[in-house]
């Protein structure tokens, strides 16, 4: 790949996160916090709006929403709206409280009424287990870990939601995990402009001697799942850029790459 070719790739990575709506759903919870908002500010080309409990306005420091500059709401009509259009649906901040409340379906503030919404029109949701998990290492150390049946308890309601399509991460995997979302956005958006059925990865594959070959010239996650084979093996071309995620997922996976000349 010669450094034409690189540049536009890296510029056709970055333009994918630009212009993006998340609607942020924040309860009133401390953990990881300060690390959780800095990897929101983060993505600058991000349009936020945002959904506070009364809790989290007393507990989320004003000056990490700031950084966000992104448009707080505070009616339903206009949350709605922001659910109907809002690409990604992201919980940074779920209290034990709030998981419990939409769990059980009780909606009595707008916060609880906005997931539930959320929950009901099948949108992507992504929330952050940090502040009531019971494996937390801050929870831990607070000692809020001590009685296995109330961890048990707690973890039921993740379980309820996880059926209903609630993705749950840590705070740790939250960066990786929003520019892969705005990668598939792009994945996606590009699919509807060029009216194509196929996506472009498996545009990339060539079959030959039954063996799946990786012809493009970066190599991302959804690369990966699309050209797999059944001996958990890739064939890429030796000058491929595999991207950061994609290096992430080769490993935790076990899959192995050969390298074709």
């Amino acid at each position: 790949m010669n450094s034409d070719e690189l540049i536009k790739n890296i510029i056709v990575q970055v333009l994918s996160t630009m212009n993006k709506k998340i609607l942020l759903f924040i309860s009133g919870g401390g953990v990881n916090i300060k690390h959780i908002f800095n990897t929101l500010a983060s993505f600058k080309f991000i349009n936020y709006e945002i959904v506070m409990s009364e809790a989290a306005n007393g507990v989320i420091p004003e000056e990490f929403i700031n950084k966000l500059e992104g448009k707080i709401i505070k009616d339903k009509n206009s949350m709605t709206s922001a659910i109907n259009e809002s690409e990604l649906i992201l919980i940074p901040v779920l209290t034990r409280n709030t998981l419990a409340k939409v769990a059980l379906g009780i909606s009595d503030n707008l916060l609880t009424v906005g997931i539930s919404e959320s929950i009901m029109m099948n949108k992507n949701i992504i929330a952050l287990s940090d502040s009531f998990h019971p494996d937390n290492p801050v929870n831990i150390s607070l000692g809020y870990s001590q009685n296995n049946c109330y961890n048990k308890f707690i973890l039921n309601y993740e379980n309820v939601l996880e059926s209903m399509g609630v993705k749950f991460i840590q705070s740790v995997e939250l960066k990786n995990r929003v520019y892969e979302e705005l990668l598939h956005m792009n994945m996606i958006l590009e699919k509807k402009k060029d009216g194509e059925s196929k996506s472009v990865e498996v545009q990339n594959i060539e079959v030959k001697d039954k063996s799946l070959k990786f012809n493009s010239n970066i190599l991302t996650v959804d690369d990966i799942m699309s050209c797999l084979n059944r001996q958990n093996e890739i064939y890429i071309k030796r000058n491929v850029i595999i991207t950061p995620l994609a290096k992430d997922f080769i490993y935790n996976n076990n899959i192995i790459i050969k390298y074709i000349d």
